[in-house]
């Protein structure tokens, strides 16, 4: 979303990611560098145990917007921050999850459904040479992805397939270098097959999108909110389950 925004907004990044917080001397005050930028709308992307790192956040004029993921993470100590915060809306990529916080917050929040998107760009079919059978990326948590664990450990050191398995994307690194952002979608492009899953959540995980925005073929089980989606088996993924994903790929 971020490079959607860019295109029709003045948006100013700032964080530890970016050069403006060195600058600054990693000011973490929001009401400071609202004096600095005159901001519109403070939006924090990706609300991960993030939210209270920024200072005074409840002190400001401008409205303010957060991004949720892993909605399962610290849910009351999620909607606790964001009351302290006097947050004005929550952006959420997991629809089925919004009625769980909706009690938690006061009365005034506003909750949007924002599916995960990607950018067009960067998760594209590059043309390449799909010299890898089947994808396998991301943790390998049994307790949250056992479907994805199971995978894994079948697939992996099979003779008859050429299998490209790595763990999630880094966060931050050289882009050039690094696992991350155009690397990561180049090596989905390389692959003929992406199998992955939905966790024990059942997640509309960003998998789906990246998957199709680079030509490659997806496999996964249903995610809940798959109709509103317009995620249909054998039109634009396939379904699989832990019994008949091997036959699935052959």
């Amino acid at each position: 979303m971020r490079y959607a925004l860019e295109k029709i907004t003045d948006m100013v990044h700032y964080g530890p990611m970016f050069k403006r917080f060195k600058e600054h001397g990693g000011v973490m005050d929001v009401p400071t560098l609202e004096k600095i930028y005159k901001p519109d709308v403070i939006l924090i992307q990706g609300f991960r145990k993030r939210v209270d790192r920024w200072k005074n956040l409840n002190k400001t004029s401008a409205p303010k917007a957060v991004f949720f993921s892993n909605p399962h993470e610290d849910l009351h100590m999620r909607a606790r921050q964001l009351n302290q915060a006097k947050i004005d809306m929550s952006l959420h990529h997991i629809k089925n999850w919004m009625n769980r916080y909706k009690p938690l917050f006061a009365p005034s929040h506003k909750m949007r459904w924002v599916p995960f998107c990607i950018n067009p760009d960067m998760f594209k079919d590059y043309g390449f040479e799909r010299i890898y059978d089947v994808a396998i990326l991301g943790a390998m948590y049994q307790r949250v992805y056992p479907l994805r664990t199971k995978i894994r450990k079948t697939l992996v050191g099979r003779k008859d397939l050429k299998i490209f398995h790595r763990s999630r994307p880094q966060p931050r690194g050289d882009p050039n270098t690094t696992f991350m952002r155009a690397n990561y979608a180049k090596a989905i492009a390389r692959c003929k097959m992406n199998i992955f899953c939905t966790s024990k959540f059942k997640y509309a995980v960003q998998k789906f999108a990246e998957t199709m925005g680079c030509k490659t073929l997806g496999m996964a089980d249903v995610p809940l909110d798959a109709e509103e989606l317009h995620f249909r088996s054998d039109y634009n993924f396939v379904e699989i389950n832990e019994n008949n994903f091997v036959n699935k790929i052959y």
